[in-house]
Order: structure tokens, then sequence, then C-alpha cells
């Protein structure tokens, strides 16, 4: 799964040892480097691989288990489900689960969406009040976007495409908006295994408003200190929406498409795919227009800031643990 996948896991669990809750992942090698990388200390790494991890979660013993994984069948979760109650994270109805639980953050999502998907008589949770963001999110959010408010001008864009940084896309984001000419400050963010890395430290020497940061633990600050983003249309979109960065989302795979287009819909970003032809150039475009149109950023803001409080985690773990 994406990188988005594990974070938003790791969030939840962050706030379940906060309320006393002893967690463990699954870990697969790609798992197991995002883990090692961003949890918090206790957490506990159960080896397996991809095809193994099903078997081996049946042989843990837990209370509950979490789910966020796009290739499970319900005959799967029917077995990690024995004796226990199992938790479903999923953005995109469609498919059947078996779960006690079901929590889909995604924006205008209902829970009639989901309930010819699950057995009769399980919760099913949606809406951004449940969008699994860390708490230093809503910790900075007030101070945040008060400034967000105040202030007119883009001193500082940030790229933040998700750690696996498919294709290669941030190198080629990051190329589009230096060959604009865009005096402001660049940040771009990057897993230490991304394919753009290298090509970004080469144009971080050459181009002094360009900073690379790699594998950045608090993220808070950095989406803060943004007065633009350019983000991927993951989980991700919602410590944007929380701390009220307008910009543009990009749509890297089917299931961000649809929430991204809801988005934009409801005011919040622009939205492109960049899977179309031309995608660079609409970029640029798209970002001129938002960098010399102040009263535009100002409405996205407010209005993002209005989706997303920052403590969806911590009511989805209280609630969890209340089942």
């Amino acid at each position: 799964m994406g990188g988005g996948h594990v974070m938003r896991c790791l969030t939840l669990a962050g706030v379940l040892q906060d309320l006393g809750a002893s967690c463990a992942f699954m870990a697969p090698p790609a798992v197991a480097a995002v883990v090692k990388a961003f949890a918090k200390p206790g957490v506990e790494l159960i080896p397996c691989t991809a095809e193994t991890m099903v078997e081996a979660a049946c042989s843990v013993s837990s209370d509950a288990v979490v789910v966020d994984h796009y290739g499970l069948q319900s005959s799967d979760e029917t077995r990690l489900r024995a004796g226990r109650l199992l938790i479903a994270l999923d953005d995109a109805p469609g498919r059947a689960h078996d779960c006690d639980l079901l929590v889909d953050s995604a924006i205008d999502r209902q829970p009639a969406d989901y309930e010819p998907w699950v057995p009769q008589g399980s919760q099913i949770w949606t809406g951004p009040n449940f969008a699994l963001v860390r708490p230093e999110f809503a910790a900075a959010r007030r101070k945040v976007v008060e400034r967000r408010d105040r202030d007119g001008d883009v001193r500082s864009i940030l790229v933040s495409l998700g750690l696996t940084d498919v294709g290669g896309v941030t190198a080629e984001v990051v190329e589009a908006i230096l060959s604009t000419g865009i005096e402001a400050r660049l940040m771009a963010v990057v897993g230490s295994s991304a394919p753009s890395l290298p090509r970004l430290r080469e144009l971080s020497a050459i181009h002094a408003n360009l900073r690379v940061e790699v594998d950045v633990r608090a993220m808070a600050p950095v989406v803060g200190e943004a007065d633009l983003a350019i983000g991927a249309g993951g989980s991700s979109t919602w410590e944007r929406c929380c701390l009220g960065l307008p910009g543009i989302t990009l749509v890297l795979a089917d299931n961000q498409a649809d929430m991204a287009a809801r988005l934009e819909t409801h005011g919040v970003t622009k939205t492109l795919d960049v899977r179309l032809p031309g995608f660079a150039d609409r970029l640029t475009a798209v970002l001129n227009d938002l960098v010399n149109d102040s009263a535009a950023r100002r409405s996205m803001s407010a209005k993002a800031s209005l989706l997303c409080d920052g403590l969806g985690a911590e009511r989805t773990a209280r609630k969890i643990l209340a089942l």
C-alpha cells in the first residue's frame, strides 16, 4: 500500500497508545521501513511477507485488528475477525467487508454508501470528523489559520506528494515550478526511498530557493510555514485542510480522484490529474493564477479549515476503545 495508508494507521496507533492501548503492526518489509522511521516508541513490529500477512495476523492474540488494504477480501477479514473486533479503514465504497466498524473520512461520504457492503449491525463512521490527522496539527491549528487570514503573499510553497513518490512525480512538479521563475521559497518533502530524491538534490544545488526534506517526522510546522501547497490527493489532504493551507491537489491514483474532485467542488483546492497529457503546462498555469490571486487563496483556506478540526484520530480512537 502507499505510505499514506501506513501513516494514517500510525497516527491511529499513536493516539491509541496515548489512551493506554498496546499496538503492533504486521510488517512486510516496505511497511516495516515506514514504521521504523515514523512510529512512536513502543509499537511492535511482527515480521511477515505480503503473502503471509493474513495468516500471520490470525495467529496473533489481540482484542481488535485494524485493516487498511485494498487487496484484502471479505473472506480474509472473516479469518482476522474471529474472536475479536475488526475495524476497516476505507475510502472507496464498492467492496464487501466483514467488519464490526468501518471508517471512511472522505468528504460527502455517508453511512448509506457502505450499508450494502458490511454486515447488518456494523457501525459506519464517515466524513472528515474521522480524518486520522496527527495531534500536532490540531495543536498548531488556531495560530496558523489566524495567520493565513491576515497574510496575503506567497513566500513559501510546499510540494508533498507522498513517501512513495509515484513515478518520480515530485521532481517533475518541482522542475515545473522552477521553470515559472516564481521567487517563493520551495520545499519538497519526500521519503528516503523516493525515486525523485537524486534529481531533487541536484536541483537544490542549483536553485538556492529549493530545500529538500527527507522523512520529515514533524509535518505540522512545515505545513504551517507554507503559504501554498501542491499535495497528493490521499490522507495528507486532511493535514492541509486542518491548517487551512490552500493549493493544488494532484490525483496520482484512481482511488484519489473522487475525493479530489469533491474538494474542488467545495472550493477547497484546485485539482489536476498527473496522468493526463499536458500536466506540466496545466500545473504552471493554475499555480500562477493562485499566486496572483490572494482573495482566492484566502477563500480556499477558510473553506478548508472548516472541513477538518484535526481531532479525528482521537475521536476515532476513543470510539474504538468504547466498542
